[in-house]
């Protein structure tokens, strides 16, 4: 797998996920030099969807104006709870898989972590916070949503692929100056609308002909998505180092 960051531009994804543009979402590099004194990092409580994302991006309902995209929303509604079905069979709990594996992709950086306990709900959990959480002795502040996790397809006769879209910025628990701010996204199905993302290509096999397919495996489905979440941690690892 290779990353690649590709130009932005705005966009809307079946009229209820909204991707922004890049001027609503500053990128800073992390400058490791510029932060010597910076050796623990507080995570606080991570957003994440509900249920899995399961989304056909130019479904065909999308062109038949609001009864079209009701039809749709329905779909992926639908599809969505026999994801949480699928994954529960693969034994696979996103929820608390995810911010072990933020904890240890940061551990293999070199940092001590410290996961902050609470959860992230409603609103809060689909964007940044606005007052990052008290963390008593931790460097830094680590504040992470994802805003997709689960499979997408092209469209209506494409494969499903694993997909984890994950935004991020780490702040001095201090001055509260951003350290770092980027999105990572796995497989990501919206380049133009994806401002300038650091981009992890999927893995070739990582392939189901549609949902029948996913539900007759739901142990392969299972395994590609924790990849795919462990390959976004290893990289926000390693733009942290």
């Amino acid at each position: 797998m290779f990353k690649i960051r590709h130009v932005c531009a705005t966009g809307t994804l079946l009229g209820t996920l909204t991707i922004a543009g890049c001027a609503s979402f500053p990128t800073k590099e992390f400058n490791k030099d510029a932060s010597p004194a910076l050796h623990s990092i507080a995570v606080a409580p991570i957003g994440l969807p509900d249920a899995p994302n399961i989304m056909i991006i130019n479904a065909v309902g999308n062109s038949f104006g609001l009864v079209g995209a009701l039809v749709e929303a329905t779909r992926a509604s639908n599809a969505s709870k026999e994801a949480v079905s699928e994954l529960s069979a693969g034994g696979f709990e996103y929820k608390t898989y995810f911010p072990a594996q933020i904890d240890s992709a940061l551990k293999t950086a070199g940092y001590q972590v410290t996961m902050l306990p609470g959860a992230r709900t409603g609103g809060d959990a689909a964007k940044f916070l606005t007052t990052p959480p008290a963390a008593a002795g931790a460097d830094a502040v680590l504040d992470l949503y994802v805003n997709y996790l689960g499979y997408a397809a092209a469209g209506a006769k494409s494969p499903y692929r694993p997909a984890v879209h994950l935004e991020a910025r780490l702040i001095d628990a201090k001055t509260q100056r951003v350290l770092f701010a980027d999105q990572i996204y796995y497989n990501n199905f919206m380049p133009a609308a994806a401002k300038r993302a650091i981009t992890v290509e999927p893995d070739p096999k990582a392939v189901f002909a549609d949902r029948a397919a996913m539900r007759a495996a739901p142990a392969e489905v299972t395994s590609y998505l924790r990849g795919a979440v462990d390959a976004v941690a290893a990289e926000l690892g390693k733009q942290l180092k």
